[in-house]
């Protein structure tokens, strides 16, 4: 029973998740004047291009970049506020008691924390493109934030895989103390399955 629901607490954390991200975006989006549409894995401004156009000059393109570059940054922001929290709750009740992945409440804050699996699956996908094709992918959120900033683009990318994995290691080995085996191996597939039937099964009747 607690193993099953280390799996399931995953599954459903995979589609909230990705939700929650979105929903970072909408609202982000909606505060600085874009109109905004929320999807099953992605958010559309059905304003942007009559935003884009009406920028006459350097000054209010500027602007306009500005205003879509926190729109971006509402999917992520959220994605690692997240995260963080959940870190907090896990130290906090680490001062009294051992992280247990079959305690319920302790499940829930590392499900939480590990919102932030997201960067590393990100970077996975762009590092596998980037070796195979030898192309710099731009349609992700971080690639799109680095451009903005005209970072480089691999080594942002790096940075973000590295900082990410850390986090990750640290919650699972450091923080997590009782249960790790079968954290690892349901908490993995409860992602996964929740993820793909999400993004290509229901998500898209749902939230098309």
């Amino acid at each position: 029973m607690k193993n099953a629901r280390i799996f399931l607490v995953f599954f459903i954390a995979a589609i909230v998740g990705t939700l929650a991200h979105e929903c970072g975006h909408t609202l982000v989006g909606e505060m600085v004047g874009f109109k905004t549409s929320l999807h099953y894995q992605y958010t559309s401004c059905e304003n942007c291009y009559d935003a884009y156009n009406a920028a006459k000059d350097a000054d209010a393109f500027r602007q306009y970049e500005y205003k879509q570059s926190l729109f971006i940054w509402g999917g992520p922001a959220q994605t690692v506020l997240t995260g963080l929290a959940g870190i907090v709750g896990l130290l906090v009740v680490r001062r009294k008691q051992e992280i247990d992945a079959y305690n319920i409440k302790h499940l829930l804050l590392l499900a939480c924390s590990f919102f932030i699996s997201r960067n590393v699956f990100n970077e996975v996908f762009f590092w596998a493109k980037y070796l195979t094709t030898k192309q710099v992918p731009y349609r992700c959120d971080e690639c799109k934030l680095l451009n903005y900033y005209n970072a480089n683009p691999l080594v942002g990318h790096l940075l973000i895989l590295f900082i990410a994995s850390t986090v990750l290691w640290w919650i699972t080995f450091v923080l997590l103390k009782k249960h790790h085996m079968q954290f690892i191996v349901l908490g993995g597939l409860g992602s996964l399955s929740g993820g793909l039937l999400w993004l290509y099964v229901i998500g898209k009747y749902i939230l098309p």
